[in-house]
């Protein structure tokens, strides 16, 4: 709908006149630069636009062949670039706080444990999850095996106070 839009004010014509012509990487390149001067959309967001506007080429693509040579110029306006913030980390302080939750209950004692994990591994829930008894070693060097996406495994090292919740939880 905004590109609609936009291809009216900039090439006045009414929208059920655009033909495949007009979505040209030129046209293409300065929708997306309207998209973030006038209405302010941050990079992610345009790029978003621009993958759904490359779907629909490749649909007209198959569709359209006759203007193939206008639609592969429109699909090689490239991705654009930011930068990524950092992830911050949670304080020792703040961690405590969030694991120091009631155990009154085996839910409350679950919770616990798998939020001590989950700060322990650095491990997304998922893999939390999935961890099984024979995942967990407890001895000289305590360990789990976190079973990660796409058959992934990692073994990693365990604080003390995360194996002794394990073994606690365990019996």
């Amino acid at each position: 709908m905004l590109l609609l839009r936009f291809a009216e004010d900039k090439l006045r014509l009414p929208a059920h006149e655009m033909t495949m012509a007009n979505l040209n990487a030129r046209f293409l390149s300065d929708f997306l630069d309207h998209l973030e001067a006038q209405r302010h959309n941050s990079v992610r967001s345009r790029n978003v636009r621009l993958a759904a506007v490359r779907a629909f080429l490749k649909f007209a693509a198959r569709r359209d062949p006759a203007n193939l040579g206008v639609i592969e110029n429109a699909l090689a306006v490239p991705m654009k670039r930011f930068e990524r913030n950092m992830v911050g980390f949670v304080p020792h302080e703040q961690m405590l706080a969030v694991i120091d939750v009631a155990t009154d209950t085996w839910i409350g004692q679950r919770d616990r444990l798998m939020l001590t994990l989950l700060f322990n591994t650095g491990a997304r829930v998922s893999e939390i999850v999935g961890v099984r008894v024979a995942d967990v070693v407890l001895g000289p060097s305590n360990s789990i095996r976190l079973h990660g996406k796409g058959r992934k495994q990692r073994s990693l090292p365990l604080w003390k106070s995360a194996a002794r919740a394990v073994a606690t939880g365990c019996t």
